[in-house]
């Protein structure tokens, strides 16, 4: 059988590679946080619901075990929760542990709680490693507002359900035509405290009569969809007899486009025709925070039932509103100058979030094989001006979002696999920084010995140059074959060249190869 070994390189264009720095403290990088049902990092809570809890550090030096303890303390520093006896192996590497979904029984009063992680070792350190974290928790409730309870003949179109609410993940609102609820007529779910009927809903039970009394009611649940609150009392109401307007040019919807890679935020309205013939020269305007943006648009021609979408520049208003904050609410409202039979949807007005998106890095981590498959479960971590970790799917992929601006260093360790080489990136846009890819080869495998470092020529790389590698090789039980993994910028796939021996013996020599862009 032929022995072919293969030399795996990861070439990186114009990348700087910073070696790691090893400690010699047992317990390092540990930290504490806060989970809701569905395991995702939360801070607020709602009495009656549940909380996860969880440690993570990183053993240094091989031990027995790692001990790990849960700790809760009301907002007068009172212990109310205490869970002891999770442990893991003592051997080099990331140690996790958690306890999840506890209800929270222990809330006494409203405000913030205190999350206290300890990690003890066997044999024990001079000092345990401790982290606290706070998190909040507040009563919950849900206050039913609009319609109001007994109103009639609701003329609303469309007919819009709001609530006064907190302390819940989402919102599931019931309507029927029995204060019991037995068989509703409409269900919905949402995370916002108002929710709108459907226009024109395609289930016959569910378009509203006159002279029907409808109930309707929120409950309030948690991340995993169990119910956390309720309303006290339904409301009712009864539905006014429609009336068809021949000419009815409604604003139909608001809200933002945010381009956050560019800094660019738009407003847009849409207006829709909703009566029986073409209108024409319909004048839309729109306003923020009171003032108006732009000049006055006109839609020359809308169709019966066709809605156009207009679009108003709101960058520089938005950038000042938000100054050094993440988000900010403003007040918007588009408004036509128009004569039809239904003036009151002729303006309408939302209190709107301008929030941009954070950058993010994403990647995969894959072994060593010619055809290279995703490895799961790689811690990924990584500092900068924030630091943090996060772990490969099934399929090798990872995503670090909510990255503030600045340069990023990112290794990528598995127990049973070598290391790799760490990662630099440098985040300056609010976009998705792609290709952070790795290469994990299993311990033990046999490698050939590379003298020197792989030469890139040239150093400096435009799109569509060729870069040419060269590497010297020396194995003296012989070399049948140097083939080298790369990866193009802005790829996720990764590629196999094989390298020419252009000096040498096949004990050991100088080989290369020439990447096309």
């Amino acid at each position: 059988m032929i022995n072919i070994k293969k030399l795996l390189l990861r070439v990186f264009i114009a990348t700087s590679i910073i070696s790691a720095l090893t400690g010699k403290c047992e317990i390092t990088q540990m930290n504490v946080q806060t989970l809701d049902g569905l395991g995702r990092p939360c801070s607020s809570f709602s009495a009656g619901g549940q909380i996860g809890l969880e440690i993570s550090c990183y053993n240094s030096e091989s031990i027995s075990r790692v001990y790990f303890e849960f700790y809760i303390f009301d907002p007068d520093n009172k212990e109310v929760f205490r869970h002891l006896g999770n442990s893991a192996p003592g051997n080099i590497g990331n140690k996790f542990s958690s306890v999840k979904n506890i209800p929270l029984t222990f809330y006494t009063v409203p405000g913030y709680y205190t999350f206290r992680g300890v990690v003890r070792t066997e044999p024990p350190q001079a000092n345990p490693s401790e982290e606290i974290v706070k998190f909040r928790i507040l009563p919950g409730f849900i206050d039913l507002f609009y319609p109001p309870d007994g109103i009639k003949d609701l003329a609303d179109d469309p007919l819009v359900f709001r609530w006064y609410s907190s302390g819940a993940d989402r919102y599931r609102i019931y309507l029927d035509e029995n204060s019991g609820f037995f068989n509703p007529v409409w269900t919905a779910e949402t995370d916002q405290s108002n929710i709108q009927y459907p226009s024109n809903p395609l289930e016959p039970r569910q378009k509203l009569s006159s002279g029907v009394v409808y109930w309707w009611k929120v409950e309030g649940l948690d991340a995993r969809g169990n119910k956390i609150l309720e309303t006290r009392v339904p409301f009712s109401f009864t539905i006014k007899a429609p009336v068809v307007a021949l000419s009815d040019v409604a604003l139909d919807k608001i809200g933002f486009l945010i381009d956050s890679e560019n800094e660019k935020i738009s407003l847009f309205v849409d207006v829709k025709n909703l009566g029986g013939k073409a209108e024409y020269n319909i004048p839309v305007m729109a306003y923020f925070n009171g003032a108006q943006i732009g000049t006055v648009e006109k839609i020359e021609l809308l169709q019966s039932g066709e809605t156009k979408r207009i679009l108003f520049d709101c960058s520089d208003r938005s950038m000042e509103i938000l100054g050094t904050n993440e988000s900010a609410k403003v007040v918007v409202s588009g408004m036509i100058d128009f004569t039809d039979d239904n003036f009151k949807n002729n303006i309408l007005t939302a209190e709107l979030e301008i929030a941009f998106e954070k950058a993010k890095i994403s990647g995969r981590v894959t072994d060593g094989e010619s055809v290279p498959g995703g490895i799961e479960g790689v811690s990924i971590i990584y500092s900068g001006p924030v630091s943090g970790e996060v772990r490969t799917d099934p399929r090798g992929y990872y995503k670090i979002e909510n990255l503030p601006p600045g340069e990023y260093r990112i290794k990528a360790i598995k127990e049973g696999y070598g290391e790799a080489t760490p990662l630099t990136v440098r985040i300056e846009k609010r976009k998705v920084y792609t290709g952070s890819n790795f290469i994990l080869v299993k311990a033990g495998v046999e490698a050939v010995l590379l003298i020197g470092e792989p030469s890139c020529t040239p150093q400096t790389v435009h799109p569509g140059d060729s870069v040419t590698i060269q590497v010297r090789v020396k194995d003296n039980k012989g070399i049948e074959k140097v083939e080298i993994l790369y990866q193009l910028p802005g790829e996720e796939t990764i590629r196999t060249l094989e390298m020419k021996r252009i000096s040498g013996d096949n004990k050991e020599g100088i080989y290369e190869a020439v990447i096309k862009q």
